[in-house]
Order: C-alpha cells, then structure tokens, then sequence
C-alpha cells in the first residue's frame, strides 16, 4: 500500500519572503469552499473513503504589474509555507477494511522556468507552470482482506527525507486591482486562485490483485497586497545625483536634458553620447533598459521649424508614440523618399 498512500498525497501550494515592489505575501483565505481538498479513495473490492484535508499558510508570488493597465503578464511562485490538515481514510469491514491516516504534511512550490506567464487580459496562468512539492509530514496505516491478511506502511513514509514533486494541472487566475495611491507608490489587492483536480490509477497494489483509483479537488485561493512605486523625476533625480528642480538641465549629457533622459528610461550609468543612431535603414532613437517615464512622440520636420508626429506608415518599425512605463526596442524611423527629414523626440503633451 505504500505507493497507494505515497500517490494519494500530492498536494498542490504554493511560496514565501520579505516584500518588496511587485512581490506579495499571500494567505490563504478561510472562506467556505475554498482550501477544502476533498480527497475520495476507492480500492476495487475493498470499496471506497473519502476525507477532507483542510489547507492554511502563506504564499510569496512575484508578479510584473504594468500600472498603466492595472495588469500582470508573470507569475513567479518563490516559495510557500502551506500546511494541510491531517486527514483519516478508513473503510471499516469484516472481511476487508482498510485504514489511512496522513499527519503533518506541509509542503513547498516553485517555477519551473520562471517567470510564470499570465493573460494579462485575463489573469489566467497554466498550473503546470509551477512545481509542487510534499516535504514534511508522515503516512501510516494499513489494509486487510481475508487472502492478504494485513498489509502494513512500515515504516511510515516520512516525506523529510522522501519528498513528493508533482506539476500543476488546470488553469489558475491571478486578479490585480489598484487600491490606494500615497505618493508615487500605487498599492494593490491580489487575489490568487487555482482549482485543482487530481486523478490517478493504480494497477494491481503490490501484487495484491487490487485496483485504487484517488481523486482529489478543490480550489485554492489567496490573497495580499503588493505594490508599483510609479516613475516621478524627482526620485530618479535624487538616484542620479541631481537636485529636484533640473529637468531643464543637462547634468549628465550636456546635449540632452536631464527629463528627457529620464523620460526615456536612462540612468547615469547608461547615458547615450547621443539619442539617435543612423542605420542603413533609418535612424534609431535610443531607448534606456528602465521604463519609459511620460508619454513621448517622435515627430519629423523638413524645415527645422514646423514639426508633426511622424506617421505610423513611416516607421519601420516601433511606433511614433511611446507610452509611459512601456519598455520598448529601439525605435526605427524611415528616411522617406522625398525630402529630407529633421527628427527629434518630445514628451507628450
């Protein structure tokens, strides 16, 4: 019976740590039909049980917020203290009875290639994105028929030194909504929820001639909060060395301002000696690895005087408007055939 009760176990969790921007620690909630596994076993001829175990602990989750849209395209399970109530499988008889009992589990998770991925329109995530794990607890018990006489666990699978890694399996959501806002930090609420339903077979127990089908489901659900500390230039400003009130300056290129190197996702340590890169194709407007800090538009000129945002079927590639906190490729004008073109990069009005 040992790979009975060893199969029967496989709980899905999830992770833990200090929070920082876009990390949360999450609890799982105690709410009626959520953290409820119910775990049914069926063994041919001994018939079936069912118990339920009930889940509690703490989840670290590190997400990617984009706060222009409130949405999160990753998921990272870090690490979980999540603990679940023991539970009992008995199926009593006189010719054929069986009892199970399981004390102690606790479990962990991780990603398997982190970062997760989410729909970010949806907040729907692959389960089997995640691993799981069993790593402390004990399961003992045994079962009895006339032919086989008793069979016992022993000793008790102890999961410290024998741990249990299984995947996710479903489709789970991840919901984000932005709460309060105090200075440049937006706070949210994040809500995780995966329903799990787990069902395995196993053939001829132990040369026993019986046959365990276990099904477990439910649905787990947690939530915390998290937050963005959103782009401002007098944060950046003070970063780089800079007094608050120099968006007009140029302290760190004495050919581009100060804003607009912010604006543009730069810092002091990967400041261009210019913005614009001529290609055989066009020219490519430089862009930092921070996100973008305003709204920008690339605009054309044939005079130097009179500008306009540069038409989208210009560009060869990237678009003519850049959006703030997007992080964008480098951006590729097309020269045009007809005259020649002044470019230059402004933030949004």
């Amino acid at each position: 019976m040992r790979a009975l009760l060893v199969a029967l176990i496989i709980l899905p969790t999830l992770p833990l740590f200090s929070q920082s921007e876009n990390t949360a620690t999450l609890t799982l909630v105690k709410e009626a039909g959520y953290n409820e596994m119910e775990i049914d076993l069926d063994i041919d001829l001994l018939g079936a049980s069912n118990d339920t175990s009930f889940l509690s602990g703490t989840i670290e989750v590190t997400l990617n917020i984009h706060p222009e849209n409130h949405q999160t395209d990753e998921l990272t399970l870090d690490a979980a203290e999540v603990s679940a109530s023991d539970f009992t499988l008995n199926k009593p008889g006189f010719f054929t009875n069986y009892n199970f009992e399981a004390k102690g589990l606790k479990m962990a998770a991780d990603t398997v290639n982190p970062p997760g991925v989410v729909d970010p329109a949806t907040g729907d995530f692959d389960a089997s994105q995640y691993r799981l794990s069993i790593t402390e607890g004990v399961l003992s018990g045994s079962a009895y028929t006339l032919a086989t006489g008793s069979i016992e666990i022993d000793p008790p699978v102890d999961f410290s030194s024998l741990p249990i890694e299984g995947v996710g399996t479903g489709s789970g959501t991840v919901t984000v909504t932005p709460t309060t806002r105090t200075g440049n930090r937006q706070n949210y609420n994040v809500v995780l929820m995966i329903p799990v339903t787990l069902s395995q077979t196993l053939e001829n127990i132990q040369d026993t001639g019986f046959s365990a089908t276990t099904d477990l489901a439910g649905t787990i659900k947690a939530v915390g909060t998290t937050y963005v500390d959103l782009l401002d230039y007098p944060s950046w400003a003070e970063v780089q060395g800079l007094a608050e009130n120099t968006q007009n300056e140029s302290g760190l290129n004495p050919e581009i301002s100060n804003y607009l190197l912010f604006s543009l996702g730069f810092d002091r340590d990967n400041v261009p000696n210019q913005l614009w890169e001529r290609r055989t194709t066009g020219f490519s407007l430089k862009v930092g690895p921070g996100r973008i800090g305003n709204d920008l538009i690339i605009q054309w000129s044939a005079d130097g005087l009179n500008w306009e945002r540069v038409p989208q079927e210009a560009m060869i590639s990237g678009s003519s408007l850049i959006e703030k906190y997007s992080t964008p490729p480098q951006t590729l004008v097309g020269f045009g055939n007809t005259r020649r073109r002044f470019y230059r990069v402004i933030t949004a009005p």
